[in-house]
């Protein structure tokens, strides 16, 4: 009989392989999603006898260091993310474990950051007893750390809990003294500095509460901004009058967020009007947005200006609508005239050029004064008129794809064809004068 081979565990080289393909694009992202998505990766697919991040790095083809700054940053970033989302102090706890864990041969100095971290992500669940025992553990094991007890230190002051209960000065300075007392380390400046501010703060406690309203409304910030995520839909607080059009209160107002951003120290929302909001703006605001080159389908607003919403549609309504909007107001930004033209064009499809100039042909037919005279403004390549030749024009003959409306017209007792949108009535108090403008500026727009 044959021995069976004896499977060997970790990674094959193609596993591998394909393993660092997927986490390069990942690692090197912007996106905190994105790192938490390689940090899974990592932890389900690693073989047990990696336990170094070096030796991970080179399993992986990453450049040295790679994975221990990674895990450094992402711990930054959980951090970071705790005031808007809570959620992240546990992914936070879960990391420290899995480094002091699972790379138990890692550099000393790495794993006592990430006992640290742990214990300052428990304090900042509110388990301060927890907190204090893991501080306690990491200084008594580590006792050349001098990190253990400055992060420790900082939490009696620093910390959130600190603002919300009361500081303990004497605490946290005789755990700086302690770290300050360890022989041979570099932190000696950063410990008198923390001791300075600390004294600082205790002698003038005004300082401390602007501090904690700063906080305070960091925090409202990054909670709100996980309210009005890009996609979710918010209303207007009701009696909100239009900062464009005072008269206008679009109060109950409803849209979905498309961006969020940061405007001269405030927090902003940009806005899509929904469909149903859409269908009831009013014409003279649309009118008025067009002429002023606003966008009337978007808003910006304030956060506090705002409110959740349930959706009302979807996107492929707000889609529609604002196509239909927009042909009834195609043409009004072009002012006066662009409401004559809409007029005019009132029920053409927008997208028949063919059946515009039909509809320009039957309201000139019927509106224009035959004959009339009238200035070549434009003259034709190759053509016998000049710019600026005083012609009669005598008649409609034909409407040409390329050309429009053509006309008949006669310059020195000769008749010619000639487009009627290069030609000007000549004189401005004819009633002639106003169609025609109207018809060679909607065809220099179309």
């Amino acid at each position: 009989m044959r021995k069976k081979k004896k499977k060997q565990k970790g990674l094959s080289k193609i596993s591998t392989f394909f393993l660092s393909k997927r986490i390069r694009p990942l690692v090197y992202s912007q996106s905190l999603n994105d790192w938490l998505k390689a940090w899974a990766m990592v932890k389900n697919k690693i073989p047990p006898h990696i336990s170094t991040f070096d030796q991970l790095d080179q399993l992986l083809g990453l450049r040295d260091h790679l994975f221990a700054d990674f895990v450094h940053n992402l711990d930054m970033e959980l951090h970071n993310e705790r005031l808007s989302n809570p959620e992240m102090i546990t992914k936070r706890i879960e990391l420290a474990q899995w480094v002091y864990t699972r790379f138990p041969e890692e550099n000393e100095w790495t794993r006592c950051n990430f006992r640290g971290f742990e214990a300052e992500a428990v304090w900042d669940l509110g388990e301060k007893d927890k907190a204090d025992q893991l501080f306690q553990k990491l200084t008594e094991n580590y006792p050349n750390f001098p990190w253990g007890y400055i992060w420790w230190a900082d939490q009696y002051w620093m910390s959130d809990w600190s603002y919300e209960n009361q500081p303990d000065y004497e605490k946290a300075e005789s755990l700086y003294r302690k770290a300050s007392g360890i022989p041979n380390h570099d932190e000696q400046d950063t410990i008198q500095k923390r001791i300075d501010d600390m004294l600082d703060k205790k002698a003038h406690p005004q300082k401390r509460e602007e501090i904690w309203k700063n906080r305070q409304r960091v925090k409202q910030k990054q909670q709100q901004k996980e309210i009005f995520k890009v996609g979710n839909s918010v209303k207007v607080k009701e009696g909100m009058p239009c900062p464009d059009m005072e008269d206008l209160i679009i109060g109950g107002w409803q849209g979905r967020v498309t961006e969020v951003y940061e405007y001269e120290g405030d927090s902003m929302l940009s806005i899509q009007w929904d469909s149903l909001t859409l269908q009831n703006i009013p014409g003279h605001y649309i009118i008025e947005s067009e002429q002023e080159g606003w966008d009337w389908c978007n808003f910006n607003l304030l956060f506090e200006d705002v409110e959740p919403a349930s959706p009302r549609d979807t996107e492929s309504d707000v889609d529609r609508v604002y196509s239909e909007l927009s042909f009834k107001y195609e043409y009004v930004h072009l002012g006066e005239e662009g409401l004559r033209i809409q007029k005019i064009l009132g029920g053409v499809d927008s997208q028949s050029e063919w059946a515009a100039f039909r509809a320009w042909e039957s309201y000139l037919k019927t509106t224009l004064k035959f004959p009339f005279d009238a200035e070549v403004s434009e003259a034709q390549d190759h053509g016998h008129l000049r710019q600026g030749n005083k012609v009669q024009v005598t008649k409609m003959l034909e409407v040409l794809e390329m050309y429009g409306i053509i006309v008949e017209l006669r310059h020195q007792k000769r008749k010619y064809q000639h487009p009627l949108c290069d030609l000007e009535v000549l004189h401005k108090k004819s009633s002639n004068y106003q169609p025609l403008e109207d018809y060679c500026i909607w065809f220099a727009n179309r």
